[in-house]
């Protein structure tokens, strides 16, 4: 009869001879790995401080660098074209250079009253340089750089197709 029955309830009473048996229940923590990672970690820290740039250079040193650098490039520039042209008219050419291409027929429009006419951008050309070819004047740069509408000059790049105006008048 008791078959289906429960049996009654009865309340837990810790037995001395169990507390040997089990550990109680509760999160194992293996604070010996904790402790290595962040170790780890602080010393990966501490290593990209001390092997880094420590933030760069400010922006107006870098300013100051890069137009410096553009100043020595125009002047690079100038100074490869005005030998350029002693070497030509001294028909021979220079020590370790590569020989001189027969001159390409340059724009010219110095004419003041030319129409526009194209030039195609070299390795080693800068708009001073463009200028002095085509007006004989390094200080008219600013018209080509006008007539294109280019406000950096250094974003020149080999290949590109300057419209080169009529020369100012004086």
């Amino acid at each position: 009869m008791n078959e289906g029955r429960t049996r009654p309830f009865e309340p837990y009473e810790e037995n001395p001879d169990e507390e040997d048996l089990e550990p109680p229940l509760r999160p194992r923590v293996l604070w010996g790995r904790i402790v290595a990672l962040v170790i780890v970690l602080l010393l990966a820290f501490l290593l990209g401080r001390l092997t880094g740039s420590g933030g760069g250079i400010s922006s107006s040193a870098y300013d100051r660098v890069k137009s410096q650098l553009d100043a020595a490039r125009a002047a690079t520039g100038s100074l490869q074209s005005k030998l350029d042209k002693a070497t030509a008219k001294a028909g021979h050419q220079a020590p370790g250079s590569a020989p001189a291409a027969a001159p390409s027929p340059s724009p010219s429009p110095s004419a003041s009253g030319g129409a526009p006419s194209s030039y195609t951008v070299k390795p080693g050309d800068t708009i001073n340089s463009i200028a002095e070819k085509v007006y004989g004047d390094v200080g008219l740069g600013n018209a080509i750089l006008r007539a294109n509408n280019i406000t950096d000059p250094s974003t020149l790049s080999v290949g590109d197709v300057l419209t080169i105006p009529p020369q100012p008048s004086p």
